[in-house]
């Protein structure tokens, strides 16, 4: 338990003893309000700010409870755990770890759903709340908090978001040494960062509360993998056929066009194009070194569409493929497709 001693210009001096959490809600609420509470710029070269966009976010079968997004892009995964909680600390960093697993699939149009669903929710602070994205995003860049900005912004959370890299917090009210051990070899050997955040809180004597934050288990990166390559059309037509790699881009941009509505999104891979649509991968292209490129949607049987005679499906487990003459499909056939891959997903086309 630490105290903090205040010392006056006289000499004279108090004793403000720490006061524990009642409950975890009560350190939740308090990350929440204050997001600026995690320090990082005690262990980064450049300043980064905070705005909270979520809590009890769904991640599986549980939830976060936090959910900051910062200046940098990044999302910051906050999971908090008191000491007297009988789970232990192996088993929230196993937890945190798996929220991010789940969180990392998630696309830019679903980050911004859940964070302007959070802000008109009555958990969301009185001070973000009624608040739109944009806004958020407006506030985090200050003076330059307009369009061309506020859309460079997007692209690095959306960024990152495919690569899966995110923030990682367990927030505790007294540190456990097993826990410092695990994060800090964590941090030596993955691409991402977690860390732990110790906020104590202090009484003075005219009832006011002083919180006392640090971050602990930061580490210098040990053999970190290259960073991933971001395939462009270009790069594609080095490694393949230009006629193939012209009739892939052709047909992606089809897909992608197939309904504004959906929020497409196209990804490009070493040999295949993906089109997400309301934040979920259900089709693109691929390539192949000794025949066409074909279509796939992301489907486990093939739905009852008629297909053009020289159109030949291909099922799989989890795809269907088509090859042949793909430019004789419709774009009522393709429409129809992808529909049905958003149904398999869970989401209903219809009310995105």
């Amino acid at each position: 338990m630490r105290n903090i001693i205040v010392r006056d210009a006289s000499g004279a001096s108090r004793v403000l003893k720490n006061k524990p959490f009642e409950y975890e809600a009560v350190l939740e609420r308090t990350i929440a309000e204050l997001p600026s509470i995690v320090p990082l710029e005690t262990i980064l070269d450049e300043p980064i700010s905070h705005v909270t966009i979520g809590t009890q976010w769904p991640a599986g079968n549980g939830a976060v409870d936090i959910v900051l997004l910062g200046s940098d892009g990044l999302l910051t995964i906050i999971e908090t755990k008191l000491a007297r909680n009988p789970e232990s600390r192996r088993q929230v960093i196993a937890q945190v770890l798996e929220y991010a697993a789940y969180l990392s699939e998630l696309a830019l149009f679903d980050v911004v759903r859940l964070a302007e669903e959070f802000f008109q929710h009555e958990r969301c602070p009185t001070e973000f709340q009624g608040w739109s994205f944009d806004r958020a995003l407006s506030v985090l860049l200050g003076d330059d908090g307009e369009g061309e900005g506020i859309n460079e912004l997007k692209g690095r959370i959306e960024q990152n978001l495919h690569e899966g890299r995110v923030r990682l917090v367990v927030a505790v009210d007294e540190l456990g040494e097993q826990a410092q051990k695990i994060v800090t070899f964590l941090n030596s050997h993955s691409t991402f960062d977690i860390y732990l955040l110790q906020i104590s809180e202090f009484m003075d004597g005219d009832g006011k509360s002083i919180l006392v934050p640090a971050l602990h288990g930061y580490a210098p990166k040990i053999g970190r993998s290259p960073q991933r390559v971001h395939w462009t059309w270009e790069m594609l037509n080095a490694s393949w056929p230009t006629e193939a790699v012209e009739r892939a881009h052709a047909l992606t941009l089809h897909l992608a066009d197939l309904s504004p509505d959906w929020q497409p999104e196209i990804s490009l891979h070493p040999s295949w194009s993906t089109v997400r649509c309301l934040g979920r991968a259900v089709c693109g292209v691929t390539l192949f070194k000794r025949k066409p490129p074909e279509l796939w949607f992301l489907l486990a049987e093939t739905p009852e569409q008629t297909l053009p005679n020289d159109v030949v499906p291909r099922q799989t487990k989890s795809y269907l493929y088509l090859a042949g003459n793909l430019e004789a499909l419709t774009r009522e056939t393709l429409h129809a497709l992808c529909r049905a891959a958003l149904a398999q997903a869970g989401i209903d086309p219809s009310n995105p």
